[in-house]
């Protein structure tokens, strides 16, 4: 049986999120001339192919938008972006608790957040805007970040699931919600990738998004810094990419 060894980008393929340290880089060159290789993020397809191509590595299976979107090699084999009506609903909700956001099409980011670190969005045109919602109209949005203060963090999280079951949303870091839609995880992901091809699956993230991946995969390694929660759902913790054994 043919292996994937997938992995999450921010926090574990990119501990900064902005470029792959030389020695994780070498590691992950190393599996690609064993295994196939790929990528399952909360990010865009595009932002991807821009680290393939930066750090010359053949991904053959990218997963966007924590599963919104699945591409095998040039194709993509699955796409689903966030229904209009429960956008609408959304948009009201961030409106009247004045969230600080950004709404992903796979081109742009738009919104009103203001990127405090641009060298980590990867090639990926930010628009921000105090009242960023005529911009929005009639976008196809995959994924919305959402960025509350990190003491409102966990209160808002309860708050958008009990307001929309018929989304999913997870808490990604101290002061960031993703949203997209329902059904949608990385775990999802994995298992599509399975019924389209007979693979054994090594997932390696850090994130709470990864949990269902961890749980889908076939083996599970995640990264030190990651939540206890993360943590418990993998085979082994190693401190960086480098620190797994082939």
């Amino acid at each position: 049986m043919k292996k994937l060894i997938i992995t999450d980008l921010d926090g574990t393929l990119l501990q900064n999120s902005v470029e792959i340290e030389k020695m994780d880089l070498k590691k992950f060159r190393e599996f690609q001339d064993k295994y196939l290789i790929g990528v399952a993020t909360g990010r865009s397809i595009k932002e991807i192919e821009y680290i393939e191509k930066e750090n010359n590595l053949k991904f053959s299976y990218k997963v966007g938008f924590n599963g919104a979107q699945i591409q095998k090699g040039d194709k993509l084999i699955f796409n689903e972006n966030i229904q209009e009506s429960v956008l609408n609903r959304l948009y009201i909700f961030l409106k009247e608790h004045k969230l600080i956001f950004d709404a992903l099409d796979g081109e742009k980011r738009i919104g009103n957040f203001n990127h405090e670190k641009p060298e980590t969005l990867w090639n990926m045109e930010l628009i921000c805007k105090e009242n960023p919602f005529d911009l929005l109209l009639d976008k196809k949005v995959y994924k919305i970040n959402i960025r509350p203060l990190e003491k409102d963090c966990d209160r808002i999280l309860e708050e958008l699931k009990q307001e929309f079951p018929d989304l999913s949303i997870f808490k990604t870091a101290k002061r960031r919600i993703e949203v997209c839609a329902k059904g949608l995880s990385k775990g999802c992901a994995i298992e599509k990738i399975k019924e389209d091809e007979n693979l054994y699956v090594i997932a390696i993230g850090d994130s709470g998004n990864d949990i269902s991946m961890f749980e889908s995969a076939d083996y599970a390694i995640c990264m030190e810094h990651a939540p206890e929660n993360v943590k418990k759902k993998a085979d082994v913790i190693v401190k960086k990419i480098s620190k797994i054994h082939s």
